[in-house]
């Protein structure tokens, strides 16, 4: 009985991972197959383009070159959309479009040099994607092209349309981010507000050495921030 239940276990662990493997295969082929262009008229490319002087990845893909084309500001910081494009692939029957790895992320992050990437700011960011629309403008022979911005992108992606709005048509936001420094205030209020009902004095004073300012009169009464930040 102990060699049939070995022969068993010693099946188990060579069968499962090889199943596991072969779904894995299938499961990429199948998306290959979706994401493959077939249109004479499709664009599909991948390469690293030097901007803001880092090697930065961008993905191009749309089944028509006359289509407009789209420019993705991913979120994060460092959350890249690329791994996305399988359910993008819809889009491309109207846009062509840009896939970017912005600095410190995706691709991009595995070229950049960690003692000499220079800095990661939304002003280099603004910079870098004014940069990137003027070199897919000219690329795909535009004379503007959509932005869409999500998340963290949103934070810089309208600063680049109101400093050059002549590169764009139109610009999206998804999950756009206002008032970032008042809802930082807000919550900080908020978690003041907990902790002085459980008592935890502790807990407000470690709070308030983190903001390095003198907001001492919110540890005895936290609701005068709602007065503070309306």
């Amino acid at each position: 009985m102990i060699w049939i239940a070995c022969t068993l276990a010693l099946f188990v662990a060579v069968a499962l991972p090889a199943v596991a493997l072969v779904k894995r295969n299938l499961r990429q082929s199948k998306t290959l197959a979706a994401l493959r262009i077939e249109s004479t008229h499709g664009i599909v490319g991948e390469s690293f383009v030097r901007i803001g002087e880092v090697d930065q990845w961008i993905g191009i893909r749309g089944e028509h070159q006359d289509n407009p084309v789209l420019l993705v500001l991913h979120g994060g910081p460092g959350c890249s959309y690329s791994i996305f494009t399988p359910h993008l692939r819809p889009w491309e029957k109207y846009f062509t479009l840009v896939q970017w790895d912005q600095r410190g992320g995706g691709r991009t992050f595995s070229r950049m040099d960690p003692r000499g990437s220079a800095e990661i700011s939304f002003e280099q960011l603004t910079r870098d994607t004014i940069e990137l629309a003027e070199y897919v403008r000219a690329r795909l022979r535009k004379d503007r092209i959509f932005l869409l911005a999500s998340s963290l992108g949103s934070t810089f992606g309208t600063e680049v349309v109101r400093r050059r709005p002549d590169l764009f048509y139109a610009y999206i936001g998804t999950d756009q981010n206002v008032g970032m420094q008042r809802g930082r205030a807000e919550e900080h209020c908020e978690v003041l507000e907990r902790l002085r009902v459980l008592g935890l004095q502790r807990g407000v004073r470690a709070i308030l050495r983190e903001l390095l300012v003198d907001v001492r009169p919110l540890a005895e009464n936290p609701s005068l921030c709602a007065a503070e930040h309306t």
